[in-house]
């Protein structure tokens, strides 16, 4: 949401998005 994050990360969190994948 906050960041450009995929689906996955953001149902865990809005900045760990890109980060998990």
């Amino acid at each position: 949401r906050t960041t450009c994050s995929e689906t996955e990360g953001d149902l865990r969190s809005p900045t760990a998005g890109s980060d998990i994948k």
